[in-house]
């Protein structure tokens, strides 16, 4: 891609050239490139990433109409990307459960799970499972955020006498609502 700078020929031009060369604006310049290729028919994965962008579109647009959450996305927003972008990116990144810290946690009321969780924008909320070694559910809550960081604490409420096998499952969700999971085995 060239761009060009004070050209009085070219300035302000957009559009195609002889099916070779494309001119277009972008930010206040004029870029040429190769036009783009299209395939004929799209491909199954092409209409399917088609569908999650078109979802992700209506996603902004309706977080957008909320001022808290526009705000949120445009303080986000690096220079040159709006509010509209980083709503769209929020709902095509799902969130990830970094690392899940089971040193807190002896099986007893009261003992602490720590989940490291992050997203592109902010993670909503955490779940916590406690599954026993022949995978029945000892119990299940919401872990607690500390000071909107990616750190988030989950006490337990059940007393778990055989910790040894034990499956630690945590899932955060995002603002879109979308999901990623980590497990660790005790």
């Amino acid at each position: 891609m060239t761009t060009v700078k004070e050209n009085f020929m070219t300035t302000g031009l957009s559009g195609m050239y002889d099916d070779k060369v494309v001119f277009r604006q972008w930010k206040g310049r004029t870029v040429f490139a190769k036009p783009p290729r299209r395939q004929e028919t799209p491909t199954q994965n092409q209409l399917t990433r088609k569908a999650l962008f078109l979802d992700a579109v209506d996603y902004a647009m309706v977080a957008l109409a909320d001022p808290e959450l526009k705000e949120t996305y445009r303080k986000m927003a690096p220079l040159g990307l709006t509010a509209y972008n980083m709503a769209i990116a929020d709902f095509l990144v799902a969130p990830k459960v970094i690392r899940i810290d089971t040193g807190g946690y002896s099986g007893e009321r009261g003992s602490v799970i720590t989940v490291v969780a992050e997203d592109n924008c902010r993670v909503k909320s955490v779940t916590v499972v406690i599954a026993g070694a022949d995978g029945t559910l000892v119990e299940e809550g919401a872990a607690v955020q500390i000071a909107q960081g990616r750190v988030w604490f989950y006490t337990a409420t059940t007393a778990n006498p055989v910790t040894a096998g034990a499956v630690i499952t945590a899932t955060a969700t995002d603002v879109p609502g979308h999901h990623g999971t980590g497990s660790v085995t005790m």
